[in-house]
């Protein structure tokens, strides 16, 4: 129904045993990915989404999530995880089955760097 606004949200609690994590990520052309195992990790955060139809074939959605990621162990933060992060998307449906969107999608602050 065109007009009605609708919203979810989600919280995240999980500890976590042997969880492989991208430690480095050169996003240069052929980089490679280094990945390292966390033996335990602790995982909190929430999510909220919120959407609104425009019109019967427009619609406009938006969601924010904050991520607290942490190797148990070593006491640090997992890399290349965001901790808040957010997205902005206009939704088109052309025709019935095909649709395509417009985005953006961006880490609200910086990503922990390996040391």
């Amino acid at each position: 129904m065109c007009g009605v606004p609708d919203k979810t949200h989600i919280i995240v609690r999980n500890d976590v045993e042997n969880k492989i994590i991208t430690e480095l990520w050169n996003r240069t052309p052929g980089a490679v990915l280094t990945y390292h195992n966390v033996n335990q990790a602790k995982i909190n955060g929430w999510e909220a989404n919120a959407w609104y139809d425009l019109t019967q074939d427009l619609s406009l959605k938006a969601n924010y999530s904050q991520t607290n990621a942490e190797d148990k162990q070593r006491c640090a933060p997992f890399t290349l995880t965001p901790e808040d992060s957010y997205s902005v998307q206009v939704k088109w449906l052309a025709l019935e089955g095909l649709s395509t969107f417009l985005g953006i999608i961006t880490p609200v602050n910086n990503i922990c760097a390996p040391k």
